[in-house]
């Protein structure tokens, strides 16, 4: 058999070596890319969730808010701050002052405060989180104020742009407690400025 024969017949078979075989890199390639995927898997889970560890944070507020509340104004714009402590890698305790304003011949104003811990998922700058808490709600229109107990779920994202500064968007639900048969939801969604503080 010619050398030539010879090469076209081992390139032909599976237990190529060579490296020069298309077909054999692709096969070679695949533990390569699936040792590496593994290795950052392994990197991402041991890094922990550190995000707030041993900081304190204070974020500013603004976003959409919307009371599902029959015979009021529905939709509305938010504003809120939130103070937070960082327990450990995993999880931290959050203290909210929000405001929300519903735009009518007869506007509503709703008055939120609450207190949360949430659970911390660190993906390297982004961090999703979630969570619930309790609540006081306060509601304002035309002279008449009410106010109710809630609870509330948290579920958002931190992107963290440095040390110091994170970006934030949360979704926020709150089911009124002592009010289901007139406003059994409040809800927001807001983006806030987040100042990271080393403790």
């Amino acid at each position: 058999m010619s050398n030539a024969k010879r090469r076209a017949t081992a390139h032909g078979s599976e237990s190529c070596a060579c490296g020069i075989c298309p077909g054999v890199k692709r096969v070679a390639a695949l533990p390569f890319f699936v040792s590496l995927t593994a290795l950052v898997l392994v990197l991402c889970a041991s890094s922990g969730a550190r995000a707030y560890e041993d900081q304190a944070s204070f974020a500013l507020g603004l976003g959409y808010a919307n009371a599902a509340t029959k015979g009021l104004p529905a939709r509305g714009a938010a504003v809120g701050a939130t103070a937070s402590w960082g327990l450990d890698d995993l999880w931290s305790i959050r203290g909210q002052l929000s405001y929300g304003y519903h735009p009518a011949s007869a506007p509503l104003s709703v008055m939120l405060a609450g207190a949360d811990i949430i659970y911390l998922i660190d993906i390297f700058s982004l961090v999703p989180y979630f969570g619930g808490g309790l609540d006081g709600i306060g509601m304002l229109r035309s002279g008449a104020f009410g106010a109710d107990l809630g609870v509330h779920g948290a579920f958002g994202v931190d992107w963290l742009c440095s040390r110091s500064f994170a970006l934030e968007l949360e979704a926020r639900p709150v089911l009124l407690l002592t009010a289901l048969d007139r406003s059994p939801v409040y809800f927001t969604v807001m983006l806030s400025g987040v100042a990271l503080l080393p403790l």
